[in-house]
């Protein structure tokens, strides 16, 4: 389609016929769609810019003034602009994402050592089998449990879990301070 066509159809487009505008959007598409595949991977969502390219067109179809310029180069440049700002965008949000490539490095002896990957579910494996194995050290009783409990987060000072204990059921922290030293040697016991 050359460029008086173009511009004719933008009047047209411009006066409200919608074939028009289809028309259009239609002589831009095979670009559109090749600029986007062409910067699929520089890109955050291709079909959002592919959508955000024809609303340009159809914005450039709008703003056009034949006696300056052609439809031709306002859709181009328009696209390109918008090319350039997606894909700042996307270089923006990236930055923070840093991918290390490099699966293993060389020691001093010019060795490869690979590095160690942790492995999560192994870490929640070895957790559950330890609660497994002190929940029934509680027996039920919720001053055991919650000892466990506390035992389980790094709390390991008696008279802190005692004032808990005291706070939370009443009565003497110093009481408490005693219970939970008769039950760390229960445990100590029944773990040995």
């Amino acid at each position: 389609m050359n460029k008086e066509k173009l511009n004719s159809l933008a009047e047209k487009a411009r006066a409200g016929c919608q074939d028009s505008m289809w028309m259009i959007k239609w002589h831009f598409s095979s670009i559109v769609y090749e600029i986007s595949e062409r910067n699929r991977n520089k890109l955050r969502n291709t079909a959002n810019f592919e959508e955000g390219c024809f609303q340009r067109i159809e914005t450039a179809v709008l703003l056009l003034n034949s006696d300056k310029s052609s439809l031709e180069t306002i859709v181009d440049r328009s696209i390109k602009r918008y090319l350039e700002r997606e894909t700042k965008k996307y270089k923006k949000q990236c930055r923070g994402v840093a991918i290390d490539y490099q699966f293993y490095r060389r020691d001093d002896e010019g060795n490869e050592v690979f590095p160690e990957i942790d492995d999560k579910l192994a870490l929640v494996e070895e957790n559950l089998l330890f609660k497994e194995k002190i929940a029934p050290l509680a027996g039920g009783d919720p001053k055991k449990v919650m000892i466990l409990n506390q035992w389980t987060r790094g709390n390991l000072i008696d008279s802190s879990i005692a004032t808990l204990l005291a706070q939370q059921y009443g009565g003497k922290a110093e009481s408490y301070r005693r219970y939970v030293t008769r039950f760390k040697k229960e445990c100590s016991k029944a773990l040995a």
